[in-house]
């Protein structure tokens, strides 16, 4: 079972990683509170093609200017695009600075049967449990799989006996795909937006002119893994390239927090997490006529595997490409240290301990 449960598990992930991107229904789901009582935080809903929006829709849309995805409804329809508000703002997107929305910004419509939208509860949830927890419950899941495995290989024809490598291998391509998609979608994005006018009066900006325009930016660093950032819409003072290491922000720390855990044995403090706060300058040219203009700063977190140069490298092709390699670079070790040191035929066998012995006759 565990050689069939394991491989399944992983393919389901890349599966639901790569659905929403691939066919015409997708899942989402609330993290604010701008479209309530209709959505609130939290619930999830399900994303149809937008084949024909009119008002009334609730359509889910990135915005142009940093890419964050935002739910809301039709409110207008114009010549240029669509005019859309949360159910709970007062005032619209664009009466904020937004601009009008394209068929090309949106992503899906909400589907709503019998005109209510099709509510998942908790969904938000859940998502963020499983991107938080993901490594543990597939641990969970193989260790599980792995005791009813052995426990009633008994009921099987003697014939049948667990091997090694039937469990080995399944479970380290399993963590190598879970890992890979779980690096690959964790980045965050940062990002802020002005209002342009002609005189870039109050906290507006003045249209064509070159302005620093600040972001706070707030990582968690963890010796374990590696950060790379990209900005968008401006270029970082001081910093020439787009895609650098976090270590390249560093002049812009204003905040460091660190967390520590002490070790019994040598009685030393061991640093686990370092949290930084930056504020990172932007310049910007803003645009010739009065709009909006936005900057983005996006954190990619990889395991520190590999040279920041050569993490920096692989990202510039694309972040898929480096978390495959990072994670792959981390589980390499081990898969050859089995291979070479180990034999996978041996068969698997629990030792007769009365703690076995109780959960083999939970499990008849």
């Amino acid at each position: 079972m565990l050689r069939k449960l394991l491989p399944a598990f992983a393919i389901a992930a890349l599966v639901v990683v790569a659905l929403p991107a691939l066919g015409p229904v997708s899942f989402g789901y609330v993290y604010s509170d701008s479209m309530e009582p209709t959505l609130t935080v939290d619930d999830g809903f399900i994303l149809v093609s937008a084949t024909d929006v009119v008002v009334g829709d609730i359509i889910t849309y990135r915005t142009p200017q940093s890419g964050t995805l935002v739910t809301h409804r039709v409110v207008a329809v114009e010549s240029d695009g669509y005019v859309t508000r949360g159910d709970a703002n007062p005032s619209t997107d664009q009466a904020v600075g937004q601009p009008l929305v394209t068929d090309a910004d949106i992503v899906g419509v909400v589907f709503e049967p019998r005109g209510r939208p099709l509510v998942i509860p908790g969904l938000g949830f859940a998502a963020g449990f499983v991107q938080s927890y993901l490594l543990v419950l597939l641990g969970g899941l193989a260790a599980v799989a792995l005791s009813w495995e052995v426990l009633t290989r008994r009921d099987r024809p003697r014939r049948d006996v667990l091997r090694s490598g039937q469990v080995v291998w399944p479970v380290m391509l399993t963590t190598f795909v879970v890992a890979a998609v779980f690096v690959a979608t964790g980045a965050v994005t940062y990002d802020v937006s002005s209002v342009v006018t002609e005189t870039g009066v109050g906290n507006s900006l003045p249209v064509a002119s070159d302005v620093v325009s600040d972001l706070s930016v707030s990582v968690v660093q963890s010796p374990i893994a590696t950060l790379i950032v990209e900005s968008e819409g401006g270029r970082v003072v001081g910093v020439e390239d787009a895609t650098v290491p976090a270590s390249a922000l560093n002049p812009f720390v204003v905040e460091t927090s660190r967390q520590t855990v002490r070790v019994p044995v040598i009685g030393a403090t061991v640093p686990v997490v370092t949290g930084q706060t930056y504020e990172v300058p932007f310049a910007v040219r803003t645009p010739d006529a009065p709009g909006t203009v936005a900057v983005s700063l996006a954190v990619y977190p990889y395991p520190a595997t590999l040279p920041e140069s050569m993490l920096v490298t692989l990202h510039r092709v694309h972040p898929v490409v480096a978390a495959v390699v990072s994670v792959g670079a981390g589980l390499a070790p081990f898969a050859v240290a089995y291979w070479l040191l180990f034999d996978s035929s041996l068969p698997l066998r629990l030792p007769r301990t009365t703690g076995n012995r109780i959960l083999e006759r939970w499990l008849q």
